[in-house]
């Protein structure tokens, strides 16, 4: 479970971080999670898609969800106070 976490995390920031957004948005669609981590893992990275859309407002809203059903996580509680602070 952490080797496929670290993947999915380093595979869809790369194509974040590349622009090719569709892309990422495919990889995180695709992937069936199958813990509560993981479950964390894909909203949040469905969170960074939005924020670098543009779409803050929907970026919170994945981020306050992730954070709300799945749990804490320091990367997440970071990228939401980044989303509060950008709205």
């Amino acid at each position: 479970s952490t080797e496929i976490i670290h993947n999915l995390r380093s595979q869809t920031e790369a194509l974040i971080q590349s622009g090719d957004l569709e892309l990422a948005t495919k990889c995180i669609e695709y992937f069936e999670p199958n813990s509560l981590a993981e479950r964390r893992l894909k909203e949040h990275l469905r969170g960074l898609i939005y924020e670098y859309s543009g779409n803050l407002e929907k970026a919170y809203s994945s981020y306050l969800l992730a954070l709300e059903k799945y749990g804490e996580n320091v990367n997440l509680i970071r990228d939401l106070a980044s989303a509060c602070y950008q709205l």
